[in-house]
């Protein structure tokens, strides 16, 4: 299943519902081009989340580190962490994305597998991470029990459920192994940044439809203007001010398709100060300007 548009809460936390309470897993194949906005804008989310990359290369920015994912790699995402994923070089690239709730692999609240081999890793502030590359065998493992995994969601068949949590008890005993001496290491990372870039990307979500300073943002939190724009190029590469931007632009896109404003309304709503500013900068971004972009997802339905 491809998610065109994450829904994302004012805090910055995915609202989507993965599985079940029954079955708290959901897979989806991310074709990246098909995303509404090009993009996995940033989010985070309690799952945990195991992505392998099928085509192309992927670029996954995760507390502030970038990842580059080729094909055939894999990585996972700490339950709790921010993170985004961009295409590289090819705006077709492809990855699965397993997210799963770790209370699928605790057996029960309390029990020594929740509190041993469990909650201690997914709490751990030294594992956001971890890289699954084809020439390690412990993580060529992983990738290959993740494709079964994949392969039995897709397949649906009697019992599938209990088959994949045997292939998920294998991948995690593979992690706690592997991994098990980082939760000794001394060197935790500050959670001080990754919380200032909440606060920004909250105040921005809050406020994108208001006039904005540099200095607005970095208030929020209150740093200065240059820590500010410090945090965003280390983050997501582009300054506070083209990340509001580009929030404006993809906030219009739901508008220009669902609603019956004019591209002028839409532009005064979703914050700017100049049609023509919104028209050029939506071309910068989207390709097209708005009109033509309107008329093609008509066309399309």
């Amino acid at each position: 299943m491809q998610i065109i548009d994450i829904p994302i809460s004012k805090d910055l936390q995915e609202t989507t519902i993965h599985g079940d309470y029954a079955f708290p897993l959901a897979i989806y194949e991310d074709h990246l081009h098909s995303n509404l906005i090009g993009y996995v804008d940033l989010h985070w989310h309690d799952e945990l989340q195991f992505s392998y990359v099928t085509k192309g290369a992927v670029e996954f920015v995760v507390n502030q580190k970038n990842y580059c994912i080729s094909e055939n790699q894999g990585i996972f995402i700490n339950s709790g962490c921010l993170h985004m994923a961009k295409a590289i070089v090819d705006p077709d690239s492809t990855y699965i994305c397993i997210n799963v709730n770790a209370k699928l692999l605790s057996s029960f609240q309390g029990s020594i597998i929740d509190t041993a081999y469990v909650t201690p890793f997914i709490e751990s502030e030294c594992l956001p991470v971890i890289l699954f590359e084809g020439t390690v065998p412990w993580q060529k493992d992983i990738l290959s029990g993740l494709h079964r995994i994949n392969f039995l969601y897709e397949k649906g068949e009697f019992a599938y459920e209990l088959n994949i949590l045997l292939e998920f008890t294998q991948v995690w005993l593979n992690i706690v192994t592997n991994m098990k001496d980082i939760l000794q290491g001394t060197n935790k990372p500050s959670e001080t940044n990754q919380n200032r870039l909440k606060t920004f990307l909250s105040f921005i979500q809050r406020n994108y439809r208001n006039k904005i300073s540099l200095e607005d943002i970095a208030s929020s939190a209150n740093v200065s203007r240059g820590e500010c724009c410090r945090l965003f190029r280390n983050t997501i590469q582009i300054s506070p001010i083209e990340y509001l931007i580009s929030y404006r632009i993809n906030k219009s896109l739901y508008l220009l398709e669902n609603s019956s404003m004019t591209v002028s309304q839409i532009s005064d709503y979703v914050g700017f100060g100049s049609v023509s500013y919104f028209i050029e900068r939506f071309r910068k971004q989207i390709g097209a300007p708005p009109k033509e972009f309107q008329r093609n997802l008509r066309n399309f339905k």
